[in-house]
Order: structure tokens, then sequence, then C-alpha cells
């Protein structure tokens, strides 16, 4: 490979890891190619993607973008699985380890690196929109306590009333 060669591949990896946020490092020794093919079908189908990178290339491509500082990583046959959603993705790799010998090196969940034990606590968070339904009722839910609160002696003078004028109605009777 040539050294105009090497920079349009590292140029064309920092492109591609400049926007991801979430992704996880995939050992894949011993993987055939129609597991590798179901597993990139897989990731695909959870909006990621599947790239089996050279090491050196990805190191030098990861430099400036939230992938930076995981040389570690970076050991042997490495590929990267990244997606805007990290809990689908998780779910997919999570899922596939359990019938193919495939190995998640680490992880780096929004900009931040975990180990790859993180991985079992991401599988069973709940999706996204999930979670910000309740993120918004937790927000929601003081306001709502506070609004019955400021309507709470309303509601009981207004009973009282009603009570009073049940009572008169009954009294005439």
């Amino acid at each position: 490979m040539s050294r105009a060669d090497r920079q349009q591949a590292i140029d064309t990896l920092h492109q591609e890891f400049d926007g991801v946020r979430n992704a996880y490092f995939v050992e894949f020794t011993g993987l055939r190619v129609d597991q590798v093919n179901d597993l990139r079908r897989r990731i695909r189908q959870a909006s990621g993607r599947y790239r089996v990178v050279k090491n050196r290339l990805a190191i030098r491509a990861a430099e400036g973008t939230a992938l930076s500082g995981q040389e570690k990583l970076f050991d042997g046959p490495t590929a990267v699985a990244y997606s805007p959603d990290p809990v689908a993705l998780a779910k997919v790799l999570a899922e596939f380890q359990k019938s193919a010998p495939i190995k998640v090196k680490g992880i780096v969940l929004e900009g931040r690196a975990l180990p790859a034990t993180a991985l079992n606590g991401i599988v069973t968070m709940p999706p996204r929109p999930e979670l910000i339904a309740r993120f918004a009722g937790m927000l929601r839910s003081p306001l709502v306590k506070f609004a019955m609160l400021l309507k709470a002696p309303l509601r009981d003078f207004v009973a009282v009333v009603k009570q009073v004028a049940d009572g008169k109605k009954e009294s005439e009777r």
C-alpha cells in the first residue's frame, strides 16, 4: 500500500469516525464468512455499521474523534461496530455472541470509554424513546403534584358549598 493510499484510507476512516459517539470494538477471530455476513446484516438492521479496520490506520484515523485514546483496543483482529442507537447495537452483539465466537474488547458510549463488561448493562437498558418518555414523566410528575396542590383549596371549597347546598335541599323537603 503506497503512502497516498494509506493517507486516503486514514482520511476515509477519520470521516467515518468523526460523527461516531457510540462504538463497540469487536474481536472477530474464528468467524466464518457466512457468520460475518450475518453479523453485518443484523447490525445494518439496527441502523449501524460494522467495519474491519487495520489497527495502525484506525489509531491514526481516530485521533481527534470520540474514539481517540482507545489504542489498546486496536490489538489483534479488530472491527468497529457503531450506531446512533447504542442499545440496539449492544443487543445485536450480545445476541450474536451466543452463537458465534466474537468478543467485545471495549465500548465507547456517548464519547466515554467503558470496559467490555458494560455490555450486559447496556443490553438491559430500555430503548432511547422509552428512556426519554420516562425522563419526561419524572420531570412532569412534580409539576402535576404542584398543580393539584394549588387546586386543592378551591376544590375543597366547592365540595363544602355543594354539601351545604345538598343539605339545604334535604331540609326543604
